[in-house]
């Protein structure tokens, strides 16, 4: 699978609150037939896009995770909002131009496909999680997206991988399972858990 990795300018580092809400976007491409609407009856088929991230970001350090970051009280009037300006600033990526949603919630048109919550002792912070499923646009193959992607700071490097792959890496706590939930399209319904892997 294709990879791109990013150069990495300097950060404030701080330390992370004891809640947190977030947004965590899972981007899907169809490789056999990129220009074709994805149809969820057999996702296995597809490529997910995946973070490594970096040394510079205050948790989770160098694992694999989905295009995630900080709802924004002063920037972001929504989840939705958020995760559309974390995709832009974390990978240069225009929703409506290069990606759109796939699956939402059953009630707003703008509503994550599904939301969790995770108490994960060990960063000492319950975080509650937006999970949004986004389908890449245009036709492009793997190759031609890894030349347009560009990281922040956050992230090394990102990666097609099948979605079967996902739990065999080395990821951020329950991004598996997240992933199969989102797909799912739960809705505003929040699960509520501890971090166990």
């Amino acid at each position: 699978m294709s990879s791109t990795s990013s150069s990495t300018p300097s950060a404030k580092l701080s330390i992370p609150p004891s809640s947190r809400q977030i947004v965590s976007s899972f981007i899907l491409l169809n490789p056999n037939h990129p220009s074709s609407p994805l149809s969820l009856s057999q996702p296995s088929t597809y490529l997910i896009l995946l973070f490594k991230r970096s040394s510079k970001v205050r948790v989770y350090k160098y694992l694999w995770a989905a295009c995630s970051g900080s709802i924004d009280a002063e920037l972001d009037t929504s989840p939705w909002d958020a995760a559309i300006r974390e995709i832009r600033e974390e990978t240069g990526l225009e929703w409506g131009k290069d990606y759109k949603r796939v699956i939402g919630g059953e009630g707003s048109p703008r509503e994550a496909a599904a939301a969790v919550e995770i108490d994960d002792k060990d960063v000492g912070t319950k975080w509650k999680i937006y999970l949004f499923v986004w389908e890449l646009l245009g036709g492009k193959s793997e190759g031609d997206w890894m030349g347009k992607i560009r990281l922040d700071w956050e992230h090394t490097e990102c990666r097609f991988v099948r979605l079967g792959d996902v739990d065999g890496m080395e990821t951020v706590g329950h991004l598996g399972k997240n992933l199969r939930r989102a797909l799912e399209g739960e809705g505003g319904r929040v699960k509520t858990e501890d971090r166990d892997d």
